[in-house]
């Protein structure tokens, strides 16, 4: 017992040393604090070997660490492959849901149109942009086929139409002023 007190304090006495020449070595100050926290962590490292050390525990604290660590870089490991296959087949069966409803479309006279599928946990949704007035027959047909063939209800199934040709979403505004309106010029009005 009194030969590891011996060798902790001589290994505490090597390691003030080291630090103290290592801070005359910093060549410029504002280096010195990152130096002090490395040298900070380095002795609470040293202490608390050195305390399960005299234990007698610390090969036992190491391999347990050691297991525990790699036992949860497995799960989390398995956890983001379970993600990554999720997502990628979510994203096949959206392509592939994708082009069924485009065929529905296609077999109600939309030809011009184009869909987006989300896949939410168990809920799916579709938003289909229409480039053309449809008739309330052809949305009728559409929305049947859709329940039939895909299981997706009115509620999931959002239609867009556009009255001049184009999709409504992500277009800019036709009417009214826009909400940046042309400030600078009010400025230099008033000025």
């Amino acid at each position: 017992m009194k030969e590891e007190i011996s060798s902790w304090v001589r290994n505490l006495a090597v390691f003030y040393i080291i630090f103290t020449a290592v801070i005359q070595l910093v060549p410029d100050r504002k280096y010195e604090r990152y130096v002090r926290n490395f040298m900070g962590l380095l002795l609470i490292y040293m202490v608390c070997i050195m305390l399960c050390t005299m234990a007698g525990k610390s090969s036992e604290m190491i391999r347990q660490f050691s297991t525990e660590y790699n036992a949860e870089i497995t799960r989390l490991k398995l956890k983001e492959n379970k993600n990554l296959q999720s997502f990628y087949i979510n994203e096949e069966y959206e392509k592939e849901i994708r082009k069924i409803i485009l065929e529905i479309l296609k077999s109600t006279g939309i030809k011009k149109a184009d869909a987006a599928v989300h896949i939410e946990g168990e809920n799916l949704s579709a938003e289909i942009y229409l480039q053309q007035k449809i008739t309330e027959e052809q949305e009728g047909r559409l929305e049947n086929a859709l329940w039939q063939k895909l299981g997706i209800g009115k509620e999931n199934c959002q239609i867009i139409a556009d009255r001049n040709g184009k999709t409504t979403v992500g277009s800019a505004a036709s009417d009214g002023n826009s909400s940046g309106s042309d400030r600078i010029s009010d400025l230099r009005r008033k000025q």
